[in-house]
């Protein structure tokens, strides 16, 4: 009889059920997230009703190779890309990464990887304006954790440059 030594729970909650799958999802992208900036990120939070609406310029490696454009009414982004061939590439390393991942995954595509880095870099503007405004102090643990990350996505997918989207 063979019993697996090492267990993983399978979570009861759908909630803790989607957080898993989706961080899943993410850890199994990361390396692809790293090579993926957008630039010239114009955010319109009035406009975001299910999701985000925003635009900015998609680059891969350093070099444009597209636009997206999502009008925040929820579904995918627009994505345009310069050549169809990028675009193919990622869907397949995407696909690639996520079935050799470690646990349950959502089936995602390029567009939905790049609402979540949009989403990341909404987030750490906001986060950001909160420490200007006085609003948000961290404590000395999460400075710490807080430098390793803020590093981690400066150099990334954030334009952290003058001008950037941070």
């Amino acid at each position: 009889m063979h019993t697996d030594t090492n267990p993983k729970p399978f979570p009861s909650d759908p909630d803790e059920l989607f957080e898993t799958r989706y961080n899943n999802t993410i850890a199994s992208c990361k390396h692809i997230i790293k090579r993926i900036a957008l630039k010239k990120f114009k955010h319109a939070a009035f406009a975001s009703q299910e999701t985000l609406c925003f635009t900015a310029t998609i680059y891969l490696d350093g070099r444009k190779v597209g636009d997206v454009h999502s009008d925040g009414n929820g579904g995918e982004a627009n994505l345009y890309f310069a050549d169809w061939q990028v675009e193919r590439n990622l869907g397949d390393e995407i696909k690639q990464a996520r079935e050799q991942a470690d646990g349950e995954t959502f089936k995602i595509g390029l567009g939905d990887l790049i609402h979540h880095i949009a989403s990341k870099m909404v987030e750490d503007k906001q986060i950001a304006a909160s420490i200007r405004q006085g609003k948000y102090r961290p404590t000395d643990e999460s400075i710490d954790e807080g430098i390793d990350a803020e590093a981690d996505r400066c150099s990334s997918h954030i334009d952290c440059s003058e001008g950037g989207a941070a």
